[in-house]
C-alpha cells in the first residue's frame, strides 16, 4: 500500500502500517541534497496521523529561533577569533585548522565580498552567508511543514 510520509510528503510504501525508510530530498537546501533517511521513516502515514509532523514542526521552529538569535549575535558582536577547517566533498578534514583574529576597527557594514579587508573580513562574511542560508532553509522548511499540518484533514477511510 502506498501512503504519504508525514514529513517529506513523498509517496512511500507502508506494508506494516508504518512508513518505510527513505531519503528526504530538500530542494531548497544545498541544491537538493538527499539525507540518508527521512525522520518520518517508521512513523504512521500522513493519511492516518499528523502527530509526528506537529512534533517535527515544533523542532524546526525551535531550531529557527536559535539560528536567528545566533545570526543576530554574530552580526551585532563579531567574534574575536574565527576558526575554519577545510573539508573535502565527503566532509573529511583537509589541512590544518585555520584561525583568524578580528582586526582592530573591524566593522560589519553589511558589504559582501570583503576583498581588500583581509582574511578575517572574508571569513566573517563567508560565515555570515552560511548562517543566513541556514535561517532561510529553516524558514522554508517550517513553512512547508506548517502548510502540511494545516492541510491535514484527518484519518482517511
Amino acid at each position: 500500500m502506498t501512503t504519504t510520509c508525514q514529513v517529506c510528503a513523498r509517496p512511500i510504501k507502508a506494508k506494516s502500517g508504518r512508513i518505510a525508510h527513505h531519503g528526504y530530498r530538500r530542494p531548497w537546501f544545498r541544491s537538493g541534497v538527499q539525507t540518508s533517511s527521512c525522520c518520518g521513516a517508521k512513523e504512521l502515514p500522513y493519511e492516518v496521523s499528523c502527530e509526528f509532523l506537529a512534533l517535527v514542526l515544533g523542532n524546526v521552529r525551535a531550531q529557527l529561533v536559535k539560528a536567528i538569535s545566533e545570526e543576530k549575535q554574530f552580526t551585532a558582536d563579531p567574534p574575536m577569533v574565527l576558526e575554519f577547517q577545510e573539508r573535502d566533498s565527503w566532509g573529511n578534514k583537509v589541512g590544518a585548522l585555520r584561525t583568524y583574529t578580528r582586526p582592530d576597527g573591524f566593522v560589519n557594514d553589511g558589504v559582501r565580498g570583503q576583498f581588500g579587508r583581509g582574511p578575517y573580513g572574508y571569513r566573517y562574511h563567508a560565515e555570515l552567508r552560511n548562517r543566513t542560508g541556514l535561517v532561510s532553509s529553516l524558514e522554508q522548511e517550517a513553512a512547508f511543514l506548517a502548510t502540511r499540518l494545516a492541510d491535514w484533514t484527518g484519518v482517511s477511510k
